[in-house]
């Protein structure tokens, strides 16, 4: 199984996540930001492990794309307005849409295009035809919706957060459940004595390649444990099993970018 081990000094945002609307008058402060609270998907694959004679601090352990919220690239090309690229019903109760931006949020230089409404424009759809399999970006915009507690029509900030899939992602060949496992089984004794108060939310991003094989695997965040980020790269390189490829619509094999969560859950 052939793997490349790179690691990052710069901070990678990695959410889980994805939607959120707020009031417009905090939308300022939300433009830069990456991480929401999360939510979970059939696709997720999440376990917790607990510390020994610990109540709380659950350490955390997930394999998954960047963001829960995904769209595959056939539907990413045939998009036409907001609603398209995001799952059923999330914008149900919203109106009125303006100052869309769609910003691509993978590389040192942010690509974004602006929008009027919730009809995307050229510019935007041009943005996301040049968006590939992985590829991270989020919707922001202010729109219109009913306070539930005062009925009354209210502006607030929509930001959602997705990655572009394959129509058939990869898979862990002995299943998800299985890798989580062995994670967790290997790395129980170094995990066991951590102390809350310095545990972060580590992230390691990998590519499940072609063959079935991963590479560039990167820490991109620490768990704030060196020895813990050096023993989940470690784990990482020396899987039991290999992946079943990412597959495109042809039934093509294709390359697809996964992140490992572990620690806290958290950006």
């Amino acid at each position: 199984m052939k793997k490349k081990i790179l690691v990052s000094t710069s901070f990678v945002a990695l959410s889980l996540v994805a939607f959120g609307f707020i009031n417009w008058t905090k939308c300022a402060d939300h433009e830069n930001t990456t991480c929401n609270p999360s939510e979970t998907t059939k696709t997720t694959f999440r376990s917790i492990h607990k510390k020994a004679g610990a109540d709380k601090s659950p350490f955390h352990y997930e394999v998954s794309t960047r963001f829960v919220n995904r769209i595959t690239l056939h539907d990413l090309r045939n998009a036409k307005t907001i609603s398209d690229l995001t799952p059923k019903g999330a914008t149900y109760g919203m109106s009125s849409f303006t100052d869309v931006h769609i910003n691509i949020l993978d590389g040192d230089k942010k690509l974004s295009a602006e929008g009027s409404d919730h009809v995307l424009s050229s510019a935007q759809m041009e943005l996301l035809k040049n968006a590939g399999y992985s590829t991270n970006f989020n919707i922001e915009a202010f729109c219109k919706h009913i306070n539930e507690k005062t009925g009354k029509l209210e502006k607030y900030c929509f930001v959602y957060y997705i990655t572009v899939i394959p129509e058939k992602e990869a898979e862990y060949e002995k299943g998800n459940k299985a890798l989580i496992q062995f994670l967790k089984e290997k790395s129980q004794d170094i995990v066991k004595n951590i102390s809350e108060d310095e545990l972060k939310p580590g992230k390691i991003s990998f590519v499940v390649t072609k063959s079935g094989s991963i590479e560039e695997i990167q820490l991109d965040t620490s768990s704030g444990y060196v020895s813990i980020d050096k023993k989940m790269i470690e784990l990482m390189n020396n899987l039991p099993a290999q992946w079943i490829p990412a597959e495109n619509e042809s039934g093509e094999k294709v390359n697809q970018k996964l992140v490992y969560s572990f620690g806290l859950i958290g950006c």
